[in-house]
């Protein structure tokens, strides 16, 4: 389950916000980026009306650069407790940055406390291919020790839904098919006084998560569960310090949890006190290209979007609601990357090539062809989609290429010959 653990992730750039209203009639999100000091600093991003006639869109998923969208047709019920939505519509998966996407059947899938949510896995240092997984309760007995499950998955691979039944011990709690996070091969739930449990996808098991290490006589609540450069992070805090908060980790072997950073608002202080952690997300430093900052983006009286430094404690504000309004409630990570463009079909095959290569910096002559584009990429970009794999490998002996052998028609048939395009390769 962690063999890849060791392959960089790559870095969000900013984050997706979706506000009720945007999700219903908008069809839009709005984009953040991490590196942002001003309120005007903003882009939308845009559902594309002709995917289909429904009149919502809603983000699901972030995952490593693709985003997973819903359709909602028709209009939505009266009851706004209620979890069904109207049946129908589709799924969506697409590049945000580049504003490529595929429409994917929902294979039966409703809202419904019977399934779970639909979970968007992407992957690229593993497979250029993407899932999407859900489940389904299919007997929800409680006086049975067993419940028979079903996992649906779809594959960008074969282009098509498959299905298998299970049968497991599963906790009998509608929260856990609410709140999932996917992570090196697992679907993991937590929260305080339930049980903790991950779903193996592949071995179709379900199995505890350790306790927190945490006295009982504690007042706790959960304040974060989620991913992390490949870390399952949960955020908890006790009900008399409010300001503070313990950023646990789940050991690599699922042996317990590590308390690997703490948050510390006091310098943030609001009237109300009012906080909440949207995500945890790496992204380079600019002094070291070998070290990560980690960052909290942590919501202030709904009003303000900070980046909170994990290792020196600095924040600043990301973004910040002027007027009488609050900040959006749906966050997702957003990922300026290409990598997943090469499986939605949209992108030529050199540039496939290029991006599968295992170098860090990336040289390409300017003028190979009149009709082949050209690439120039610096060294962010290049170690963003190759994931810097030849760094990270120097200690395997095999042999690294040092260009790419190209050859048109009239060369392969009139001038037996082939250009060589050299790389440059930078450690």
């Amino acid at each position: 389950m962690r063999k890849y653990k060791h392959i960089p992730n790559p870095y969000p750039s900013g984050i997706l916000c979706q506000t009720l209203d945007s999700c219903l009639f908008n069809k839009r999100a709005k984009i953040i980026p991490f590196t942002n000091n001003s309120n005007s600093r903003f882009t939308y991003l845009h559902a594309d009306n002709k995917l289909d006639k429904a009149r919502h869109y809603k983000i699901e998923q972030s995952c490593n650069g693709l985003l997973l969208w819903r359709s909602i047709p028709g209009d939505l019920p009266s009851d706004a407790g209620t979890k069904v939505i109207p049946q129908g519509g589709s799924f969506y998966v697409g590049n945000p940055s580049t504003g490529h996407y595929v429409r994917i059947d929902k294979f039966g899938y409703e809202f419904h406390p019977k399934f779970s949510n639909p979970f968007l896995v992407f992957e690229p240092w593993k497979s250029p291919h993407y899932k999407i997984i859900f489940l389904t309760k299919l007997d929800g007995d409680r006086n049975k020790p067993t419940t028979k499950m079903e996992m649906s998955v779809y594959s960008s691979e074969t282009g098509s839904w498959s299905k298998v039944d299970f049968l497991t011990s599963f906790p009998n709690n509608i929260y856990y098919f609410d709140n999932g996070v996917y992570c090196n091969g697992a679907i993991h739930w937590f929260a305080i006084g339930k049980s903790a449990v991950y779903f193996d996808v592949d071995r179709l098991c379900v199995k505890n998560l350790p306790t927190l290490p945490l006295p009982l006589s504690d007042l706790l609540k959960d304040v974060y569960f989620g991913e992390c450069g490949g870390n399952i992070h949960l955020i908890v805090a006790k009900y008399n310090e409010k300001l503070r908060y313990d950023i646990w980790e789940l050991k690599e072997d699922y042996s317990g949890w590590i308390v690997r950073y703490y948050i510390d608002l006091t310098s943030l202080q609001s009237d109300r006190g009012h906080f909440d952690v949207s995500c945890v997300v790496r992204q380079p430093t600019k002094e070291d290209e070998d070290e990560e900052a980690m960052l909290a983006i942590v919501a202030v009286e709904m009003r303000k979007l900070v980046a909170y430094n994990l290792k020196d404690h600095s924040s600043r504000i990301i973004y910040e609601i002027k007027e009488r309004r609050y900040l959006p409630d749906l966050h997702h990570q957003y990922f300026e990357t290409l990598a997943g463009d090469a499986v939605l079909g949209d992108m030529d095959l050199l540039t496939v090539i290029f991006l599968l290569l295992p170098v860090k910096d990336l040289l390409r002559s300017k003028c190979v062809c009149k009709k082949w584009k050209s690439l120039i990429s610096e060294d962010q970009f290049c170690y963003q989609h190759t994931l810097g794999l030849c760094r990270k490998y120097k200690h395997i002996p095999n042999p690294y290429p040092s260009g790419i052998l190209c050859q048109t028609i009239d060369s392969c048939l009139f001038f037996k010959r082939a250009k060589i395009i050299f790389f440059c390769l930078k450690f």
